[in-house]
């Protein structure tokens, strides 16, 4: 033809397929540390990666922390030496942000990578929780910017979390920063003794 059609454009490439590691999983989330440090700086906060068991007494202090504010104090059953196993061997089942200030910790991200049938890998929060006194800083922002960085960085097409459906400044909170309610699930669980229960059934 006097006039050749363009040639389509080449489609999207697929990045490069990298295997979901321990280690890179930490240099991922220290890459995605210093902007979080940045915005921090001027409330005397800072964000760091825990990244041995000597972390564990920090972490189990806001774990008990969560379990008052959530109105359930008596119901943390996990141990130290449990954390201290799970979470900082060679094969770690859940990595944590801690949230620190001069006197020490102040808050957690605690949060582990699952898989979506549908989309791949899912970066999950199990629970994010930040100190009375150390709110409004901006430190929720901050950590909530640093964990969406850790997942696009490893590859994941979701990042998931809960909220009590009382906690209302939460839930608002989330969906300031772009998170949609999905009130068409209902979450399913069984406990210990459920799963004896039905195991026995």
């Amino acid at each position: 033809p006097l006039f050749p059609r363009p040639s389509p454009p080449p489609p999207p490439s697929t990045p490069p397929y990298v295997p979901l590691t321990p280690s890179m999983i930490r240099g991922v989330v220290s890459s995605s540390l210093p902007p979080a440090n940045s915005a921090l700086q001027a409330s005397g906060l800072s964000l760091s990666l825990s990244d041995s068991a000597a972390s564990v007494p920090a972490i189990m202090a806001q774990i008990q922390g969560l379990a008052v504010y959530e109105k359930e104090p008596d119901a943390v059953n996990v141990t130290a030496s449990v954390l201290s196993a799970d979470g900082f061997g060679s094969s770690p089942m859940y990595y944590c942000l801690l949230l620190r200030a001069p006197r020490g910790a102040v808050g957690f991200a605690f949060f582990y990578f699952a898989y979506s049938t549908w989309e791949g890998r899912v970066l999950y929060l199990e629970d994010l929780y930040i100190q009375e006194s150390e709110r409004g800083k901006g430190a929720g922002k901050a950590v909530m910017k640093t964990l969406a960085r850790v997942a696009k960085g490893c590859g994941c097409k979701r990042f998931v979390w809960q909220a009590l459906d009382w906690n209302t400044p939460a839930i608002d909170f989330y969906e300031t920063i772009g998170a949609k309610v999905l009130k068409e699930w209902v979450n399913l669980r069984m406990d210990e003794e459920g799963i004896d229960r039905f195991i026995a059934s």
